[in-house]
């Protein structure tokens, strides 16, 4: 039988240079210690550590022949030798290193440091074979080594002598620690305890290689990359969702989530569609492993407001979700992808967006700790801002009261045409207009379409109707107030008095008024929520209030309010009068007819009883202006006039005026009309605090952007 013997000993230096010089060794050693009898066969085989190990002295009964393994510290380079009978008895043995060349002496150390061999001598009678290996350290303590680990204890040892050892690498000695039995036993318990966490960590480390294995990999991602070939799969919308045994495909936003442990996550999502819809949706690993646990994970760290595609069935829920605005049904997810990410701080929360518009204050959190969002901060941010049901609504309204404005005259054969914004001259004369550069010349925005309104009427077109913008530079920082806005202009031809004109329009408006509360009852349901305001009052009978200006200077006199016969309406007294004919007609929709000429523009017909006053007349709501509009001058000679009395003048013959003037030597028709904002409209409909919340992009004197 063939045993193995491992020897770790590592001298310093000097020692080697000791022993080396020593050839004698032998002779000193035996006056020491009386050899150690090993029960072995023919050959044994010795591991050295760098230079020295323990060799068994010489013995009638000694092996014929060692092999010596070991590794020369220098190189760390292992080789193997064999040692005859002849070689080793002498007590020392010289070896050299193949690699590098290095001579290192092998000698019986024991000896040298005067340890007592009858405990390992005893150790080995009992075994009765040599199963355990002694190793002397450099401090001459036993040491007993396992064939496995090479560090084991033997806590059934009879004689008491129970050690342990652990190799520092890279140094040049091998230290030993002598402890006793009872030491010994703890150490098996707690080795014991070692194999069974390493079996613990084994199983474990299986179970999550298991678990690291998704099977669900193919149903979520954070980017979805459609096909280059176009897709027939349906996608469904919240609106008309029903219950459904087959998954439908939806794209949606992800409003918010919430996690509920590793394994289930829900998620409020919300399609664009009409006001914002939403609906909630469960993510739950289940054993099938279609969801996973990291398809579960993934979603939990999905941003708010993202875009994602979502594939699942429609079930009831046990009760209705209260969060969403679809409470009878939810969705089962079953795939999800991230089509667009969101960044994970936005600037404003969709929930603070909600809640009303406050006047901006000290306190900067209401009473619940939440923060107040300001008019500027929701212009500042229309991306977040513009998603709100709110402002959905709000701009539902207003494409609803285009639509009516262009159905109504469409039926009453009233023909659209767009007309240009660039002019060569100031519209309505005065200052409030925008010069630009138009090439080599100077050009002005149009402040309101009215002269090619007329001009258009006097080529023959004797109903048309215009949409688009209108420029003022007014620097009026009001809540009604904006440097750009969207213009409703009508223009038509009558018979024989310009109440032809009154009557068609206040038919048109109460047309829209008519068609918002019935077309927008949802919308408007969604504005009270935020801008909680009464409902819009109309007149009993269903015809809007008309007054003269005269009466309405009336009702402010008995009212204790200023107001001349021929001055115009301040805005304060113009919001008095609108309480003061709420309270006394029921009414938030008046008209009032006859301005003074002075607060006309040139083109404003006067009146032929008092020259002092106007063919004109004010639509108003909630007691402001929306409409303003007048019979026109027709008469070439009177227009002139009106011309050339205004301050300062107007050249009718001048290059700025010369094309609409003329329009007026080819006979025109008696005509008039009037200019409609379409955001006043909204806005007092609505009963908003600033015409800002109903315009996607407001410009002001302060704004420019975005």
């Amino acid at each position: 039988m063939q045993r193995n013997i491992h020897f770790f000993f590592h001298p310093p230096p000097a020692l080697a240079r000791c022993l080396w010089r020593r050839k004698a060794l032998g002779r000193c050693i035996s006056q020491f210690i009386t050899p150690l009898k090993l029960r072995t066969s023919s050959i044994h085989h010795f591991s050295s550590r760098d230079t020295y190990s323990t060799l068994p002295p010489f013995d009638a009964a000694a092996p014929e022949a060692l092999i010596i393994s070991f590794t020369c510290k220098p190189c760390s380079k292992r080789s193997t030798h064999r040692i005859s009978k002849q070689g080793y008895s002498r007590g020392s043995i010289l070896i050299t290193c193949p690699s590098c060349q290095r001579r290192h002496l092998i000698a019986d150390h024991l000896k040298i440091f005067g340890h007592q061999p009858t405990n390992i001598e005893t150790i080995m009678q009992q075994k009765g074979e040599l199963v355990k290996r002694g190793v002397f350290g450099i401090d001459g303590n036993v040491e007993l080594w396992s064939d496995n680990d090479m560090a084991t204890s033997n806590p059934d040892d009879s004689s008491g002598l129970g050690t342990t050892t652990r190799q520092e690498t890279g140094t040049s000695e091998t230290r030993a620690v002598t402890i006793s039995k009872n030491a010994m036993k703890k150490l098996a318990k707690e080795k014991e305890k070692a194999e069974k966490a390493q079996k613990r960590a084994q199983l474990e480390g299986h179970q999550n290689s298991q678990a690291a294995i998704d099977r669900a990999i193919e149903n979520y991602g954070n980017q979805y990359r459609p096909d280059s070939m176009p897709q027939t799969i349906e996608r469904a919308q919240l609106s008309i969702l029903k219950e459904s045994t087959t998954p439908v495909n939806l794209r949606a936003r992800v409003e918010n989530v919430r996690a509920q442990g590793a394994k289930l996550a829900f998620l409020l999502l919300r399609q664009e569609y009409g006001l914002g819809n939403t609906i909630q949706a469960v993510v739950a690993e289940n054993k099938e492993g279609y969801i996973s646990r990291q398809m579960v994970k993934f979603t939990q760290r999905i941003n708010p407001e993202s875009y994602v595609l979502v594939s699942g069935l429609v079930v009831v829920p046990p009760q209705p979700i209260k969060s969403a605005t679809i409470s009878g049904f939810e969705l089962h997810v079953q795939k999800i992808y991230i089509i667009s990410d969101a960044v994970s701080q936005l600037p404003v929360q969709i929930e603070d967006a909600s809640r009303p518009q406050v006047a901006i204050e000290a306190d900067e959190f209401d009473e619940n700790g939440r923060p107040h969002i300001s008019l500027k901060v929701r212009l500042d941010h229309p991306a977040i801002g513009h998603r709100t049901r709110t402002h959905k609504a709000i701009a539902q309204i207003k494409s609803e009261t285009i639509h009516l404005f262009r159905e109504f005259l469409r039926i009453r054969d009233f023909v659209e045409i767009p007309l240009p914004k660039f002019l060569n001259a100031a519209s309505e004369g005065g200052s409030g207009v925008f010069k630009v550069q138009y090439f080599n010349t100077a050009a002005f925005l149009a402040q309101s379409p009215q002269l090619h309104k007329q001009m258009e009427i006097c080529s023959g077109t004797e109903r048309m109707f215009t949409i688009g913008p209108v420029f003022r530079a007014e620097k009026s920082n009001t809540h009604r107030h904006m440097t750009e806005f969207t213009g409703l202009d009508v223009e038509m031809a009558f018979e024989e008095h310009y109440w032809e004109v009154l009557n068609l329009l206040e038919e048109l408006f109460i047309f829209i008024i008519k068609g918002l509360k019935e077309n927008c009852k949802e919308q408007v349901a969604v504005c009270r929520e935020q801008y909680p305001v009464e409902e819009f009052r109309l007149p009993e009978d269903g015809k809007m209030l008309r007054l003269s200006f005269s009466e309405g200077a009336k009702i402010l006199s008995e009212a204790g309010v200023k107001q001349s016969e021929y001055e115009d309406l301040s805005t304060t007294n113009e919001k008095r009068l609108g309480e003061l004919i709420r309270a006394k007609f029921n009414t938030d929709f008046y008209i009032l007819d006859k301005f003074p000429m002075a607060a006309r523009p040139f083109y404003t017909m006067p009146c032929p009883q008092n020259p002092h006053l106007s063919n004109s007349y004010d639509f108003f709501m909630r007691g402001e202006e929306i409409m303003s509009g007048a019979q026109r001058i027709h008469d070439i000679e009177l227009l002139k006039q009106r011309m050339s009395a205004c301050e300062p003048p107007l050249n009718s013959d001048g290059a700025e005026f010369k094309d609409y003037v003329d329009h007026f030597r080819f006979g025109p028709p008696m005509h008039g009309g009037g200019g409609i904002g379409l955001e006043r409209v909204v806005q007092f409909f609505l009963g908003l605090p600033d015409i800002r919340l109903a315009t996607a992009y407001p410009r002001d004197p302060q704004r420019l952007r975005p």
